[in-house]
């Protein structure tokens, strides 16, 4: 016999795609879904409140709370990579990068605005986390973007992807 869910699905621009692999993957196994709560991929200020609505959604007796998280950026890496490009780029032997490197200064994409999106990212994070805490959804889709931003509308079918994946991986452990 399927179960029925209350589903809560968070905001994330382009990476809320993975949110249709993890609904595929609900749907595959035969899962119900009764509700969906979610905050729209473009609401800053909801997000930020509220960014993983878990207390929002209807539920139904019986239901098992999904919550699918894309909250989480992993700026280590993300570090560690742009560093890895510019070390390539200094290290380049072609004329034009040559020039380039002597008139664009180092760290330039860092600036006040990066600099609000990192903040911003990180207290939607936390917040994420302390829903959860509170919450305590049945199962909990955590899903990692690291190489994904919230513009990535062209690589819609790989964030779906993801989605189903890490969806059914939640759900074999559940």
């Amino acid at each position: 016999m399927a179960k029925d869910v209350a589903l809560v699905l968070l905001s994330g621009g382009a990476r809320g795609l993975a949110h249709i692999g993890a609904i595929e993957e609900l749907e595959a196994r035969g899962y119900h879904i009764t509700s969906i709560a979610g905050c729209s991929m473009g609401s800053l200020i909801g997000g930020v409140t509220n960014p993983i609505p878990l207390n929002r959604v209807v539920r139904h007796k019986g239901d098992i709370l999904v919550g699918v998280d894309v909250s989480g950026q992993d700026y280590e890496a993300q570090s560690k990579l742009q560093q890895e490009i510019e070390e390539k780029r200094k290290r380049s032997s072609s004329l034009p990068l040559q020039i380039l490197n002597k008139l664009i200064p180092d760290n330039l994409d860092f600036n006040y605005y990066t600099m609000l999106s990192r903040v911003s990212s990180l207290m939607i994070r936390q917040n994420s986390i302390l829903m959860t805490q509170l919450m305590k959804p049945d199962v909990l889709v955590n899903i990692q973007m690291s190489r994904y931003g919230g513009f990535d509308y062209d690589k819609s079918e790989k964030l779906i992807a993801i989605g189903r994946k890490k969806t059914q991986q939640a759900l074999d452990q559940y």
